[in-house]
């Protein structure tokens, strides 16, 4: 963190092997962070309340989140890049319920 009044400090942030962002979606009054390394999706709200690691090694590496025309939230994997382990399945687009996504 910063005291250059030039600039505004981050609300939250993450070690690069916890997270390694890579996508971000804003919705409902918080954010959802894609992680790569971490292969998880972070939600925080934007004041950095309530933070949550959710599908923690579920799907891998999460490449990108972004908020679909119905109000879900469409998650892409990034696991046949060469560093990540994938399956016959990936890479996927997963639909996911905000207020469902679980732990």
């Amino acid at each position: 963190m910063g005291d250059d009044p030039a600039f505004v400090n981050p609300v939250a942030t993450w070690s690069t092997s916890d997270a390694s962002p890579s996508g971000l979606a804003i919705l409902d009054g918080r954010a959802y962070l894609a992680c790569l390394r971490g292969t998880k999706l972070y939600r925080i709200g934007l004041d950095a309340s309530d933070p949550q690691q959710l599908l923690s090694d579920r799907y891998g590496r999460i490449r990108e989140a972004v908020v679909a025309p119905d109000g879900t939230l469409w998650l892409a994997t990034s696991n046949r890049d060469g560093r990540g382990d994938p399956t016959a399945d990936d890479d996927r687009i997963l639909r996911v319920l905000p207020d469902r996504v679980p732990d």
